[in-house]
């Protein structure tokens, strides 16, 4: 028979039982954990948008969700301070590998590419629309693509490019004065209202690059250019800060560096954060970001092949003078 002592002391006993799992269900629901050193500390998450639903995530060697059917996507939440290993698999697709550097508070996100390791390639005919470029360049002059035959558009011209976002042309001539289409740039006035609307100093630096530069491309957003020689890829973010993928921490980048001769470059479709790139007898889909491991994989392997051209998430190569298509994923 409880006496009423007793009966007092297992009311408050109850009392302070309630408010200390009230407080520790408060705290793990703002997110904060015990760390390995019996420390409270603040966790964060990982966020994974890939391009394939049903593929395995794991942190640390452990299974944590699959990407969801519809969105393709995994949200790993609670997740310590520190470095996690991400890897990315799916049955009959190459392994995406990254080492996450997570920060209390901040759900730290990455676009996954995962490539078959066997792609769709098609034997086509040389007379494919895609092959032409809309705009090529010969003797100085640029000419469209045009039935029955091109048709010359621009003449004087050093080298120019097709901005994806307009498909207007921007031109280096041969007087050492850039166009945009036909119209001068006045580089000693505000460049901000003549060269794409950028901040003045984005545009200098920009203005630099198109004239030193023997390879240089602008991404398919017209947020950045890559550009390369030999063996070395870089790039430049000219777009907003706020629009610069989370993993960038300056606007210029060291993309890769490699003794291997680097033949060409293009942006990889709907995926900003890749490249295709031209290298001995294959094509490889490459990603920009080369901080704590860089997922970097076979699309083609062949003699000499050499981009075409590229029509949503289809590229076009020549191998051995033969033409093929080839999906993207």
């Amino acid at each position: 028979m409880l006496t009423k002592r007793k009966r007092k002391f297992i009311f408050w006993i109850t009392i302070v039982a309630f408010f200390i799992l009230a407080i520790v269900v408060l705290f793990y629901s703002l997110g904060y954990r015990i760390g390995s050193k019996w420390q409270i500390q603040k966790t964060g998450g990982i966020f994974i948008q890939a391009n394939q639903s049903g593929a395995t995530v794991t942190m640390d060697g452990k299974k944590q969700k699959n990407t969801s059917l519809l969105s393709q996507n995994a949200l790993i939440k609670n997740v310590g301070p520190g470095n996690h290993e991400i890897r990315v698999t799916k049955n009959m697709f190459y392994e995406w590998y990254k080492m996450f550097n997570v920060s209390p508070e901040i759900v730290t996100a990455y676009d996954v590419l995962l490539i078959p390791n066997k792609l769709s390639v098609q034997n086509i005919a040389t007379t494919t629309y895609e092959l032409t470029p809309a705009y090529y360049l010969s003797k100085h002059t640029i000419y469209q693509k045009d039935i029955p035959k091109p048709r010359p558009v621009f003449v004087g011209v050093e080298k120019f490019w097709q901005l994806p976002q307009s498909n207007t042309l921007l031109v280096l001539g041969e007087d050492k004065t850039f166009y945009i289409n036909n119209k001068k740039v006045d580089e000693s006035t505000t460049t901000k209202e003549t060269l794409l609307g950028l901040e003045s100093d984005v545009a200098q630096i920009l203005i630099s690059l198109l004239r030193t530069k023997s390879n240089l491309i602008f991404d398919d957003s017209q947020n950045r250019v890559i550009y390369w020689d030999d063996h070395t890829i870089g790039s430049y973010w000219i777009g907003e800060l706020d629009k610069m993928p989370q993993w960038q921490k300056t606007r210029s980048i060291l993309i890769l560096t490699l003794p291997a001769k680097i033949r060409n470059i293009i942006a990889y479709p709907d995926h900003g954060d890749y490249l295709l790139m031209e290298m001995g007898g294959e094509i490889w889909a490459l990603e920009m970001d080369s901080v704590n491991g860089q997922n970097f994989v076979p699309i083609y392997q062949g003699d000499n092949p050499k981009f075409l051209g590229k029509n949503t998430n289809t590229i076009f190569i020549q191998d051995n003078k033969q033409n093929f298509s080839i999906e993207l994923p």
